[in-house]
């Protein structure tokens, strides 16, 4: 394999000036949107200029491509227009919207294209990558945020919209930029939610879902990263049809032994249901591509996740797109579980960044706030945004950064009319009568046949809201003193 163009340069540069560093072009207004390999479509015409940085697909028609979303989009007249209709489409994406309105950045439902900002002194610059504003502007990394990071391990991301350096933000989800005041603009939760039933949620998610990999399947061969969880498990649910045309595999990781659940169980699942199976050893990754990877990635490289796409290119996969479910958990309540809102509490919110310092209680803090009135009027639980916006917006969207960074993966969970459903739901219902298990009843059961996570340890806790609730707080200040 050639190392030197294994690369995917997946970056966008808006600017004012032209950029030496891309190759293509889109002029509108008094700015320049750049990119390379990145997928980009875009209509304009003077005075309007419409642009969608990766893919998307419509989750109420399945049979519908890009271009026609993105004629859609384009005939909305004023950018309210654009974010309702943005609630029903999924993928992987950033929309770019100009007209006489003004210039406006929408991430997809979970930011899971990271995009940075900064507006200092008028002059815009948005990238998904820090570090081209930062060299442009010649900006200095941030010792705040080197202090937040010298208190965790590498995977674990800045905390809210921090990044590298104190001058640049990132849009985190539920957020949009409005690049005339230079202001971010938080638009969801913004209005009191209907709280509706495990039934309704359950047809309504099945529905949505099974658009979106059928737009997903018209467009690229898929494989299914199948483990012994209920995430993976979703996903292979909606593949019953056409399951034959759809591989399921798992990496072998070092520490994996021939009786490891996530081996044992897709592997009798695929015997029994009859569908195949890959099991992929782990490749050693090349200290020069590792290397590389450090030198674009800086502070966000995962290596473990640049490793399973080195694997995975090196495979018989090489060419499918890894269907992911990482979003998925919010489905099942995974920060709150059935505990009152009052315990949302910053310090408890904290426990989840894994980050053991001071200095993201505060950011943490901060969000709360900034969150605070918003959460109580929609009665959409705090517990809930912060897994949305911290655990899916940041450390979700890293682990993509890592893995396209030479392969491509996607999530059939990343749609906002999706994730409203599911946070519109009690909580407490979410974990009594899981969400999870109904939908794949429904259109899969004999997936539920098989055991579920054998290898967990203490799956006692995670049943117990007060018991997780305390351990999550015991395990935190555990790591905090060993971090001392």
């Amino acid at each position: 394999m050639d190392t030197l163009n294994i690369f995917i340069d997946k970056s966008f540069l808006i600017s004012k000036e032209v950029s030496a560093q891309y190759i293509n072009k889109i002029p509108f207004g008094e700015y320049i949107f750049h990119y390379n390999d990145a997928e980009v479509t875009f209509l304009d015409e003077p005075g309007k200029t419409l642009i969608i940085h990766g893919f998307v697909v419509d989750s109420s028609n399945g049979e519908a491509d890009q271009n026609v979303i993105l004629n859609y989009l384009f005939k909305y007249e004023s950018f309210s227009e654009v974010i309702r209709f943005s609630k029903k489409l999924a993928g992987h994406f950033v929309i770019v919207y100009y007209a006489r309105d003004g210039l406006y950045i929408l991430p997809d439902a979970t930011s899971s294209i990271t995009v940075g900002y900064t507006v200092q002194n008028r002059d815009l610059l948005v990238s998904t990558e820090p570090s081209i504003i930062a060299r442009i502007k010649n900006y200095k990394e941030s010792s705040l945020s080197t202090k937040i990071l010298s208190q965790t391990t590498e995977g674990h991301s800045l905390p809210y919209d921090l990044t590298m350096y104190d001058e640049i933000k990132y849009i985190t989800p539920n957020h949009y930029l409005n690049c005339n005041t230079g202001a971010i603009v938080r638009f969801f939760p913004s209005e009191k939610r209907s709280s509706i039933s495990i039934n309704e949620a359950v047809n309504k998610s099945s529905l949505l879902i099974k658009n979106i990999i059928t737009a997903y399947r018209k467009r690229y061969k898929l494989a299914v990263s199948l483990t012994s969880g209920m995430d993976s498990r979703l996903i292979l649910s909606f593949c019953k049809d056409f399951i034959g045309d759809i591989p399921t595999f798992i990496y072998r990781h070092d520490y994996m032994t021939d009786n490891t659940g996530d081996l044992v169980v897709p592997k009798l699942m695929a015997k029994e249901l009859g569908f195949q199976h890959i099991i992929i050893n782990d490749k050693l990754l090349p200290q020069n591509i590792l290397d590389q990877c450090k030198s674009r990635l800086g502070y966000e490289l995962t290596s473990s996740e640049v490793r399973n796409a080195w694997t995975h290119i090196n495979s018989e996969l090489k060419l499918h797109y890894r269907l992911d479910g990482n979003i998925a958990p919010i489905a099942k309540s995974g920060f709150g579980k059935r505990m009152p809102e009052v315990f949302a509490t910053s310090s408890y919110l904290n426990t989840k960044t894994h980050i053991y310092s001071i200095d993201s209680y505060r950011v943490v803090r901060r969000w709360k706030k900034d969150v605070q009135k918003k959460a109580k009027k929609s009665n959409i639980s705090k517990f809930d945004l912060f897994f949305w916006e911290h655990r899916s917006g940041r450390w979700t969207s890293r682990s993509y950064k890592n893995f396209n960074l030479l392969s491509n993966t996607i999530n059939p969970f990343n749609c906002r009319e999706l994730l409203e459903v599911w946070v519109n739901i009690p909580r407490r219902e979410r974990v009594i009568y899981s969400l999870h298990k109904e939908i794949i009843k429904k259109n899969w059961p004999e997936l539920l046949d098989f055991p579920i996570n054998p290898d967990a340890k203490y799956k006692f806790i995670s049943r117990s809201s007060i018991l997780f609730y305390f351990a999550s707080y015991l395990k935190y200040f555990l790591n905090f003193n060993r971090k001392l």
